[in-house]
């Protein structure tokens, strides 16, 4: 959901030959197509309750990177998660996403995602019908990380 390193980042490791590790490539389980407006945090344990991405609104507002992904993945047989991953490992060979889970099942599926091959014009229309979506709410608050209160 955040493209910011496609502003030069990227192009800058390519030159540098530094790996580039994308920090919570489903945002934070967001896009996995298992959270929605209705989820409910436990403000003991997670901190997306107080992300404004996380604000049932911009979850509704930001749904269509869902649907695109969700899309692609129903006619080759991948779920909504193994989409983005797959897409985000084809970007360069030196793009190793960091993804954190605590189910064994979410594990296979993570792993999975980097036996897909987008062809070239696969890759272009989901990239392309991606960045047709403009997202709602920050990443983060302002001053995050916040304390509890």
């Amino acid at each position: 959901m955040t493209r910011n390193p496609e502003n030069g980042v990227l192009s800058l490791c390519e030159e540098l030959g530094i790996g580039f590790l994308p920090y919570s490539p489903l945002s934070r389980g967001l896009i996995s197509g298992y959270i929605n407006e209705r989820t409910k945090y436990n403000p003991n344990n997670d901190n997306r309750i107080s992300l404004p991405r996380y604000e049932p609104e911009n979850i509704i507002a930001n749904w269509g990177i869902i649907d695109i992904l969700k899309e692609f993945g129903d006619h080759r047989g991948l779920t909504v998660a193994q989409v983005a991953l797959a897409w985000l490992l084809a970007q360069k060979s030196f793009v190793v996403p960091i993804v954190g889970t605590t189910k064994l099942a979410h594990l296979q599926e993570n792993i999975w995602s980097a036996d897909y091959e987008f062809t070239a014009s696969e890759l272009a229309e989901l990239t392309e019908n991606l960045s047709k979506i403009q997202i709602i709410g920050e990443r983060y608050t302002t001053g995050y990380p916040q304390t509890k209160k």
